[in-house]
């Protein structure tokens, strides 16, 4: 089942060029809003402008979970990391961070 043929049937360029564009737009977010993954891209060398192909991709850090952890014990209220509970469809909970 097709559920966005638009995008699920496009050419390849195209479809390469729309997730360029995702990357840039997440990046761009992220770096202006999450202190933890704006430290992690500096830290790397890495600014929102520096993504031009997505070749650019292994240049982002991904951080391990232990860091994410670690904020979360010491104070992720503090850092506006907000843990939300919910369960997926197997009735299994899922636990997931945003930040606001």
């Amino acid at each position: 089942m097709i559920r966005t043929p638009q995008t699920e049937t496009m050419a390849r360029p195209d479809l390469e060029g729309l997730q360029l564009e995702r990357l840039k737009k997440t990046v761009s977010y992220v770096y202006e809003r999450v202190p933890f993954y704006k430290n992690a891209l500096k830290k790397n060398g890495v600014a929102p402008e520096d993504i031009k192909t997505l070749k650019d991709l292994v240049r982002l850090p991904f951080p391990a979970l232990q860091p994410l952890f670690a904020l979360v014990v010491s104070g992720w209220r503090e850092s506006g990391l907000r843990r939300k509970l919910g369960a997926i469809g197997s009735g299994s909970p899922l636990v997931s961070l945003t930040y606001q």
